[in-house]
C-alpha cells in the first residue's frame, strides 16, 4: 500500500535553511511582514501557494529594507 503524501503545514515557510512561522489566521487586513532571502522567487512561490490554500488574499513584492533583500507581504482583504 503506498504511503500518503505528507500534509503541508501552512504555518511554516522553509527557505535557505531557515524556517519562518506565519500565523495566517491572525494576519489582519493592511498588516504586513518581511522575510529576508536570497532565493526570492522560490520563497514567493511558497508564500503564494500557502496563502491561497489558507484563503488569505495577499500582495507581495521584492524589496530591499535596511540593505537587506527580501519579500514584503501585505494582507489585502
Amino acid at each position: 500500500m503506498p504511503d500518503k503524501p505528507p500534509i503541508k503545514n501552512l504555518s511554516y515557510i522553509e527557505i535557505e535553511e531557515a524556517s519562518f512561522y506565519i500565523n495566517w489566521a491572525g494576519f489582519r487586513k493592511d498588516s504586513s511582514f518581511f522575510i529576508p532571502c536570497v532565493q526570492c522567487e522560490e520563497l514567493r512561490k511558497q508564500i503564494l501557494e500557502k496563502a491561497t490554500i489558507a484563503c488569505v488574499p495577499i500582495s507581495c513584492r521584492y524589496v530591499v529594507e535596511n540593505k537587506v533583500k527580501g519579500i514584503r507581504v501585505w494582507r489585502v482583504l
